[in-house]
């Protein structure tokens, strides 16, 4: 799968005026005391996936009244790669780093530890109980594999692809004055060692290294019976539990 998206924020440059300077927000704005800027660049993600899905399943009709539908399933995803490794995942240990994507595994690629563990039974049960009442149940696990928040998880949505520069002004001086345009070199990829502080004005989305994918599992069991012709009673109860929630 290729997707293409632009999901960038401020290309245009997005400008906020407060009361630090006048003392009154309109005031700041019609003197061009500018308290806060975010400027990106025009950045498309060229994202990959691959993906492999394997499923087997029967019936087996035990005897008159017991009938078990039984499966298998598997399914495996890459995490998100971006064509030419333009992907930074930031890890908060021992103080918060960079970490690059470079060429080799599909973590090596991806920042992200890949889920290999997605097997996904499916059971069902038919039992006749007479002529006209039978019980049904199943069970079964479900795994998202396109998990997506929105931006905030998208690791190519980060340098060196995307320059997304946010900074604030102190409260002695304006960040900039409005009539001399945005500072000259915004956009230049700041120095990225977190001691030279070039990290405190880009935005930088980040995800959990391991990973795993969103899980469901489900189950039902339910009761019919039949009152009359063409008249059926049905009673059941489902239960469902999410793990690895999308945070």
């Amino acid at each position: 799968m290729k997707n293409q998206y632009f999901d960038v924020p401020a290309t245009r440059g997005s400008l906020r005026f407060r009361n630090r300077f006048t003392g009154n927000p309109v005031a700041d704005f019609l003197l061009g005391y500018v308290s806060d800027l975010q400027l990106s660049n025009v950045y498309v993600v060229e994202q990959r996936h691959q993906a492999s899905m394997f499923f087997v399943q029967d019936d087996w009709r035990v005897n008159s009244k017991l009938t078990l539908n039984v499966g298998l399933r598997y399914d495996f995803i890459t995490p998100a790669l971006e064509a030419q490794n333009r992907q930074t995942n930031f890890d908060p240990a021992d103080g918060g780093s960079l970490v690059f994507a470079s060429d080799g595994s599909l973590e090596d690629r991806g920042l992200v530890k890949p889920d290999r563990n997605n097997f996904a039974p499916r059971v069902g049960v038919v039992y006749k109980v007479d002529d006209k009442t039978v019980v049904r149940g199943g069970y079964g696990i479900f795994y998202n594999l396109f998990d997506r928040v929105g931006s905030e998880d998208q690791l190519a949505l980060n340098v060196p692809g995307l320059v997304n520069s946010n900074v604030s002004s102190s409260n002695t001086a304006p960040l900039f004055l409005l009539r001399n345009g945005f500072p000259a070199g915004f956009l230049n990829v700041p120095n990225l060692d977190p001691a030279a502080g070039g990290l405190r004005r880009l935005r930088i989305r980040a995800v959990s290294h391991d990973a795993p994918k969103t899980t469901i599992q489900q189950a039902s069991v339910g009761f019919q019976r039949e009152l009359l012709k063409n008249i059926v009673l049905s009673v059941d109860g489902i239960y469902t539990k999410g793990t690895n929630l999308a945070r």
